[in-house]
């Protein structure tokens, strides 16, 4: 019977559900990052309940979210939804259910250990998917460990660009999107996963990107720029608030995608959305909202750190319009969306369900507790809470709407008896988790566990164990922490500590190398190397990252010197090379993935011998490495901003951390060499003598500014 039924839901209508999930609702969880609940204009009317300082006469709300809002019009805005006040804190308890008292290990990391409501929804038999920004360890594997079938995640194994030109890793795969915006990306997986589930139950987390710092401009800002590189690789203390706005702007036109797909594939009202933000605004921000002024509040534990917009749609069962007092937090969204799916919950959690208060019912839970460190600990800052009376552990009891900045602790003597009442039932909540907190061994943490890929912390020096024909000619490292090593006639594969795991002969003579989507590319030269006619035979050869085997080639003859340098940047290649005797410029060819020659670009270096042979962007920056003691650094766009007295010909990479390089060097002994990487801090090169653009021997005090 059970197959009849299937096969007539087969036949259905594409628009219809199976009748075996018509009681398996679908749900959605957003959860937007840094974004108080000041930033939707659904709250309008509650701000100013609260004692926050007038604005400027006649100042204009700085924010606008109509498809948010449109979501409270639907359905139930929750005016007291509260999170932790910052963001591993948040996904934890979201996804688990429990308190931080009792769970939380450190920043960055979800225990490996935890079960959560992805978790729960699978067992529930629904399909799962989580997108946008993941921060919770656990390597490639760490997503589907945490109950989540499919994933597109940012700063899931790496952290690069997530804005303009983002990195993602998608269902095991590393993969970048030049000119595009990271937000898009994510949002479309999740659309795309939608339709694709239309017909059986689905369960959509969405952790948002957006919108966090670095504040940049949107695609629908005036001077977006779809070829820039970010804030991430540059300047990562951009806060500018006039992006913010457009940022919220930006998150709220995303909802109204999502919320478009679904009424597309008819299942509007067969889906429960759930949306909130992970803790308040960043504290460089200060929003206006029905002349009011509000400071951001991120990290800290009054109402701007943790008071965040909570809103519930699920048109049809939801009554359209309800706004309501009743107290949430994250813990209560875990056995929420459970009951939801009838799924059973076998472990302790500290959540409730507020199911049937969306349904029309009383509110479930009266008072909120949060244990709050930010890094983890024996030992947090502790509050119990309802509506109106907050209260610490430590006895400091505040009025939230009169002192909402909590300024003013009250004295047990100014209470009313009401007041009094308030503060004996919160600390009874107080003493009901005194001494639950969970101790953690942050050894077991350091270094991944079974499920996990995460690779080992990078070191300062390394050498690559064997001697190879030739000399090395370039280095780079893989997303598993692995390094690369191209000499004359040798391509290797060490780990991080120089272990040889793999090694190839290669057609004399490689060059530099870089890495992209799981592969290596070399740059490679046959013959007539500085030429003046510009004859060289260049190629770039391309090997599998995993076992070195070659895959393809591709013909750069635009180089016409030679190429001997390669790197890559937002899914664009550059190729650099030789020079012959004389020339007081250097030339980068640039190519696009499949190597279609793009255009050149002029680095106006003076002289350098045999030109540029190695070449790395960190920093913000490029790096490029010349035999006899030049390193050249420049703008994105190839402007000299540093000509450094300084050897890394043989290779150059981004360092282990974002204030260093990683330079290669190596010994010679007849006709075959071994190879060295050593971690060389940025601020070391401003440092030394700065060679002249005209006159290789002639030096100048340092002068670079950049």
């Amino acid at each position: 019977m059970k197959y009849l039924l299937l096969l007539s839901g087969l036949l259905l209508s594409p628009f219809l559900r199976s009748p075996l999930f018509a009681d398996k609702p679908n749900v959605i969880v957003i959860m937007a990052d840094d974004m108080g609940w000041e930033c939707v204009s659904a709250y309008r009317d509650l701000i100013t309940k609260y004692n926050y300082p007038k604005a400027n006469s006649g100042e204009k709300d700085h924010y606008s979210t109509p498809h948010i809002d449109k979501l409270a019009t639907n359905g139930m805005r929750f005016d007291h939804g509260y999170s932790q006040p910052i963001c591993t804190p948040s996904r934890v308890q979201i996804m688990t259910g429990i308190y931080n008292q009792r769970n939380y290990v450190k920043f960055g990391l979800l225990d490996p250990k935890a079960r959560t409501f992805g978790n729960v929804m699978k067992n529930a038999g629904y399909r799962t998917c989580i997108v946008g920004k993941w921060q919770l360890e656990g390597g490639f594997d760490g997503p589907k460990n945490f109950g989540f079938d499919e994933y597109c995640l940012w700063q899931l194994t790496r952290r690069p660009a997530r804005y303009p030109n983002p990195g993602m890793e998608v269902n095991g795969k590393e993969i970048d999107y030049p000119g595009k915006y990271g937000p898009d990306i994510a949002s479309d997986y999740l659309c795309d996963f939608i339709e694709r589930n239309k017909d059986r139950p689905f369960f959509g987390y969405y952790p948002m990107i957006l919108p966090h710092w670095p504040f940049e401009p949107t695609p629908d800002s005036e001077d977006w720029d779809p070829k820039s590189e970010g804030a991430e690789t540059g300047n990562l203390t951009q806060k500018k608030p006039k992006y913010f706005r457009e940022m919220v702007s930006y998150v709220d036109k995303i909802i109204g995608k999502i919320v478009a797909k679904l009424d597309e594939q008819k299942l509007t009202e067969e889906t429960l959305i759930i949306f909130t933000g992970d803790n308040g605004t960043a504290v460089s921000v200060t929003g206006v909202m029905n002349g009011r002024e509000i400071k951001g509040g991120k990290g800290s534990t009054p109402d701007a750190g943790n008071h965040v917009p909570f809103i519930a749609s699920w048109p049809g069962t939801i009554e359209a319009g309800t706004t309501t007092k009743a107290i949430v937090n994250f813990s209560d969204i875990l056995p929420t969306v459970a009951q939801v799916a009838g799924a059973e919950i076998k472990h302790k959690i500290d959540g409730i369900s507020f199911l049937g208060h969306l349904k029309g019912g009383k509110a479930a839970r009266q008072i909120s507790y949060s244990w709050y460190a930010r890094n983890g600990g024996p030992t947090g800052k502790e509050f119990a809470r309802n509506a109106d009376w907050k209260l610490y552990s430590d006895g400091k009891f505040y009025n939230v709407y009169q002192d909402v900045m909590e300024k003013n602790p009250l004295s047990p003597g100014e209470l009313s008896d009401k007041a009094r009442m308030i503060r004996t039932q919160l600390q009874k909540e107080l003493k009901r988790m005194e001494g639950t907190r969970t101790i953690f061994d942050l050894s077991k943490y350091q270094k991944p566990g079974a499920n996990q890929t995460k690779a080992p912390k990078s070191p300062d020096s390394v050498l690559c164990a064997g001697k190879y024909a030739g000399h090395l000619q370039g280095i780079c490292r893989g997303s598993g922490g692995n390094f690369f090593w191209s000499f004359t006639q040798a391509l290797v594969k060490t780990n991080i500590q120089g272990k040889v795991m793999k090694k190839v002969k290669v057609a004399d003579h490689h060059g530099d190398v870089c890495f992209a989507n799981g592969k290596i590319y070399c740059a490679v030269n046959f013959g007539a190397f500085n030429d003046p006619k510009g004859n060289a035979d260049n190629w770039v050869y391309v090997y599998d990252s995993k076992n070195l085997e070659f895959l393809a080639k591709h013909p750069v003859p635009e180089v016409k010197h030679g190429a001997g340098g390669i790197a890559v940047k937002s899914g664009r290649f550059i190729v650099v090379g030789g020079l012959p005797e004389g020339i007081q410029e250097n030339y980068v060819y640039e190519y696009d993935k499949a190597f279609h020659f793009k255009k050149r670009h002029i680095v106006k270096s003076g002289w350098t011998k045999l030109g540029i042979q190695a070449a790395a962007f960190a920093q913000g920056h490029w790096w490029f490495g010349c035999y006899g003691n030049v390193l050249l650094k420049t703008t994105p766009d190839f402007k000299v901003v540093g000509k450094y007295n300084f050897n890394c010909g043989y290779g150059v990479l981004r360092g282990p951390n974002n204030k260093s390089l990683y330079c290669a060097g190596g010994t010679t002994d007849k006709g075959s060499s071994d190879g060295n990487i050593k971690a060389v801090k940025v601020a070391k090169f401003k440092k030394l003598k700065i060679l002249n653009a005209a006159n290789p021997k002639a030096v100048s005090e340092p002068n670079d500014k950049k």
